[in-house]
């Protein structure tokens, strides 16, 4: 399984469409933004990279939803920016507003801390300084799929495409990539699994290297597979069933088995109980 974790994202989305915009923000910091004016008639699509832009904008000249190309711009920053935004980020925070009704729609979608993730394990002064007993549960997924439920239009076939296109096609190595992978290289390599993929035989990656990450379009794809499955029991039906695939299904699984292998403190029960909510 490959392994691609942040404790910490950012992807900001700012759309206008005529009768619905949208603000999606994964928290983070030390990012510095460019202070250049833009201005655009029928929308905007605004992110950490230009290939993540490109894939939201793509969504909406297929003629999806602000919320289609949100997700589909948070999923390419996971292929992009693996250290910050990704399908195994902690959590989704959204704004919907719909112009035409005033109505402002906030998603909450934090994931909790495990449930052995007690004040007592953490007083432990030998307790490493990173690694998979500091994560919480994900929380961006189920996020990912509350927003397409209720504002959503396209199949995730469509809204994941630019991101499993760049995950198996692969994308160049960039300075910021390059200065995160030289920084925590030492702790990547305890992990041989994440080391496969974010080291290059052994080593941390140059600018314009060109990184693969295979077993995140598989499991792009299958989550895809499962919504197409369930389809036929209504969209949100099988939005769910992509996320139950997730929290309660194989990827959870998978998650709680690699935790236990180094480290971490997930137990399936901390995933099977997580739900994203809307205020």
């Amino acid at each position: 399984m490959e392994t691609y974790f942040s404790k910490r994202g950012i992807v900001r989305i700012l759309l206008g469409l005529f009768v619905v915009s949208l603000i999606l923000a994964f928290a983070t910091t030390g990012i510095s933004w460019a202070k250049r004016p833009v201005s655009g008639t029928h929308g905007m699509v605004v992110s950490n990279h230009y290939l993540a832009s490109e894939a939201g904008l793509r969504i909406l000249q297929k003629g999806g939803t602000v919320a289609d190309a949100a997700v589909a711009t948070a999923a390419v920053l996971g292929v992009v920016e693996p250290w910050f935004s990704n399908i195994l980020g902690g959590g989704t925070w959204a704004l919907h507003y719909d112009r035409k009704t005033g109505n402002v729609t906030a998603l909450e979608g934090v994931g909790p801390a495990p449930t052995h993730a007690t004040a007592e394990f953490f007083r432990n002064p030998d307790l490493a300084g990173y690694g998979m007993h500091q994560a919480n549960v994900p929380g961006a997924w189920d996020g990912w799929m509350q927003l397409l439920k209720e504002f959503g239009k396209l199949s995730l076939k469509d809204i994941l495409a630019p991101a499993i296109e760049l995950a198996e096609t692969g994308v160049p190595v960039d300075p910021d990539f390059v200065e995160w992978n030289a920084r925590l290289k030492d702790e990547i390599a305890t992990m041989p699994d994440t080391a496969a993929i974010y080291l290059k035989d052994g080593k941390p990656y140059k600018v314009g290297d060109i990184i693969y990450q295979k077993d995140m379009a598989k499991t792009y794809r299958e989550l895809v597979e499962v919504e197409r499955k369930n389809l036929g029991k209504g969209r949100k039906e099988a939005l769910q069933a992509a996320s139950d695939y997730f929290y309660r299904g194989p990827i959870a699984r998978k998650i709680v088995d690699f935790s236990k292998r180094t480290g971490g403190l997930f137990e399936l029960k901390d995933f099977e109980s997580f739900h994203a909510e809307f205020a």
